[in-house]
């Protein structure tokens, strides 16, 4: 099988999120964007398209806050542990 290497920029939030998982995970980061990508490839991940915002947008409007700060503060506390 032909491989190709593909190089991606991350922020540091996305990397140090990355990194967590992976180590939760007990898998290096290239597992687990390998993983990300077959699930993608699957249709068990879907992106683009059909995500309707306006509903956050208008929360994020509210809260004084962008779409995406809104989102990162959601996952944030969904990667907390819960006792």
């Amino acid at each position: 099988m032909k491989t190709t290497v593909l190089g991606i920029r991350l922020n540091d939030y996305q990397r140090e999120k990355l990194q967590r998982i992976a180590e939760d995970n007990r898998m290096s980061e290239v597992e687990a964007v390998r993983v990300l990508i077959d699930k993608l490839i699957e249709g068990r991940i879907q992106i683009g398209g059909g995500l309707d915002l306006s509903g956050l947008r208008i929360v994020a409007k509210n809260k004084g806050v962008t779409v995406q700060q809104l989102i990162d503060a959601v996952v944030e506390q969904l990667s907390e542990p819960t006792e």
